[in-house]
Order: structure tokens, then C-alpha cells, then sequence
């Protein structure tokens, strides 16, 4: 967790960047807000990762559910 704060603080644009790539996620996808939200939060958090210590991928994991 500590990690996730630390990348999601130093996101570009801040909360408004994140909510920004939400919206456009939004726009594009037609999926709800909420959602677009923390698939944004999970591309932020695992840019730069590698392999098994990246998060799952958003979409993927709402279709397995």
C-alpha cells in the first residue's frame, strides 16, 4: 500500500491527472466512472512495474468476476 500512495501522489497532474485519464476512460469506453477511476489508478500504479509485481489489469479482473 505504502508504494501505491507513494506512485499515485506523484502521479502527473496530481488527483486532477488522475481524474482526467478517468474521464477520458469514461468517454471512451462507456464504462462507469467509478470504475474508469480505479482502472486510472491501477495504469498509474503499475507504470514502471515488471512482471508478477505489476496490479492486475482493471478490465481483466472485472470480467473474471
Amino acid at each position: 500500500e505504502p508504494e501505491a500512495v507513494e506512485r499515485l501522489s506523484m502521479a502527473h497532474g496530481g488527483v486532477k491527472g488522475l481524474l482526467n485519464k478517468a474521464t477520458k476512460m469514461h468517454a471512451d469506453m462507456g464504462q462507469p466512472y467509478a470504475e474508469c477511476i480505479g482502472a486510472a489508478a491501477v495504469e498509474i500504479i503499475n507504470q514502471g512495474r515488471k512482471g508478477k509485481s505489476k496490479l492486475l489489469n482493471w478490465w481483466k479482473l472485472a470480467d473474471e468476476q
